[in-house]
């Protein structure tokens, strides 16, 4: 049976935490990423019970806004890091889901220096 001949019928439901996972997953698989923690500027209302920590999202019709915090590994862009965080997030929302995914917010909350030391400023 090719595509345009299925029919469907039922409803398809995506849990509230799969979609944490898919955000979290994204910006983890982001190289540079050390590690996700709790964003500081979460969109109110984004993070609940269920929420994997340091992910939040919320949906509004068809689309779902998301927010992460992450820590990015020293020597990188950080803002580089955002913003390819931010695409990976989105695409992967939007390839897993079908949801178009209207934004992605990206707290850089901590660098993580590779050999646990921290410079000393002269």
């Amino acid at each position: 049976m090719n595509k345009e001949n299925e029919v469907r019928t039922g409803n398809v439901v995506i849990s509230g935490e799969v979609v944490s996972k898919i955000i979290k997953t994204a910006a983890l698989e982001t190289e540079g990423v050390a590690y996700i923690s709790c964003p500081a500027t979460a969109i109110k209302g984004m993070l609940s019970k269920k929420s994997v920590k340091g992910v939040g999202f919320r949906t509004e019709n068809d689309s779902i806004e998301a927010s992460v915090g992450i820590a990015v590994c020293s020597g990188y862009d950080a803002v580089e890091i955002a913003h390819r965080v931010q695409s990976k997030v989105s695409d992967n929302i939007e390839s897993m889901t079908g949801y178009r995914c209207a934004n992605v917010d990206v707290d850089v909350i901590d660098i993580v220096v590779k050999d646990n030391t921290i410079a000393e400023v002269e």
